[in-house]
């Protein structure tokens, strides 16, 4: 018998993945939230709806309500990294709750309905992503053969429409599912090499924080008319974001901690590295170089730090090669554009001495810089 020869190939497939869609009906800019259950004291969750096109999506909020609280007691929103894990930022900041009497709120979004870093990162801000694929497979006819045994053998188990839905990137996962369960799938590589702004506000994670402390506020019945907000890591990515492009919120203090990699207040880089395409003007930087925005760093997170996942491509290079030094030149960026604009800019640095990578003790850090030294009356 003749057996014909194997081999392999590599390929190259540029994706570009439509995130939200074209639009539809207008959504409304503040839609109820899910019955909050009651926020007893001690630690507990709740479970509220997305905004925009996330309504119906589920966002666990992890609390911890002090023993002291009481009608004038702040509240804090605490925005954790990529792992997701309200619980574990929640868990972080028990110990200052009790101390300072302040309630704690941390959002967690997961990946089953807030995929990968341009849905939770860039804050909902994104809106198509191309995806740059490289793969190897196994050309020879057996092996191609096994792929219709696959194909058989799942559609008889999951409809495709469920698992893919209909689009031209569902399609291509649903190929590449079949190749990597038949074994052809050898090598595969897929990195984001660019994102397009997504301009509907109400499709932006943003919202979700003022109803969030709104639906805390009115149950408790608290007086405070602002809360403050936390961000590690991917946290301080979307708080960041929150500043330039929604400075208009609820939000007092915002304090991003460790980002990766920044969105710079320029129109020469095109989002998400910059505002190019984002349909924000010169102008609209004008409110948010006034917001209260603390971009607060760990002195250890430099090019020893090995905690922690970070972007290195020519784009994030640029603004240096470890957090430390990108959150020094987002900061100073943006002084320097506010310069040149000749306006207000209130933001500030912090950084914190001995801690790196570390939410937990950026966690204390801002507990203490919030909290522990009180203005006087």
């Amino acid at each position: 018998m003749r057996h014909c020869a194997r081999h392999s190939y590599e390929i190259l497939v540029v994706l570009t993945l439509t995130l939200f869609g074209a639009a539809g009906t207008a959504a409304q800019v503040h839609p109820s939230l899910s019955p909050v259950g009651q926020i007893a004291a001690g630690s507990g969750s709740f479970v509220v709806e997305g905004a925009g096109r996330h309504r119906g999506k589920q966002i666990t909020v992890f609390y911890h309500r002090p023993e002291n609280l009481h009608a004038g007691s702040p509240v804090v929103m605490v925005i954790p990294g990529a792992g997701r894990n309200g619980d574990d930022y929640r868990d972080a900041w028990v110990q200052s709750s009790e101390r300072y009497g302040v309630l704690v709120l941390s959002p967690s979004y997961s990946e089953r309905f807030y995929p990968e870093f341009w849905s939770y990162n860039t804050a909902g801000i994104t809106r198509e992503v191309r995806l740059d694929v490289a793969l190897t497979i196994d050309a020879g006819p057996e092996a191609w053969a096994a792929v219709e045994r696959v194909r058989d053998e799942l559609n008889a188990r999951i409809d495709k429409q469920d698992l893919v839905g209909s689009s031209p990137g569902g399609q291509f996962l649903y190929d590449l599912l079949l190749l990597s369960k038949a074994g052809l799938l050898k090598d595969l590589d897929v990195q984001a090499t660019g994102m397009t702004a997504n301009p509907d506000p109400t499709d932006w994670l943003f919202p979700d924080f003022d109803r969030i402390f709104q639906a805390a506020k009115e149950q408790l019945g608290l007086n405070a008319e602002r809360y403050d907000l936390f961000g590690h890591s991917a946290g301080g990515q979307i708080l960041h974001r929150l500043a330039l492009f929604a400075p208009h919120g609820r939000a007092n203090r915002i304090l991003a901690a460790n980002s990766g990699w920044y969105t710079l207040p320029t129109f020469d880089q095109s989002f998400p590295y910059g505002l190019g395409g984002t349909g924000l003007t010169q102008g609209q930087l004008v409110p948010a170089f006034s917001a209260n925005l603390v971009v607060f760093l760990g002195e250890k997170d430099d090019a020893n730090e090995t905690r922690g996942s970070l972007q290195r491509t020519p784009e994030t290079d640029r603004q240096g090669t470890h957090r430390l030094a990108r959150g020094t030149y987002f900061f100073e960026s943006a002084r320097e554009a506010a310069r040149a604009m000749n306006t207000n800019f209130a933001w500030r640095m912090e950084v914190v001495p001995g801690v790196g990578h570390d939410y937990e003790a950026m966690s204390e850090a801002a507990a203490h810089y919030l909290y522990g030294v009180q203005e006087p009356e």
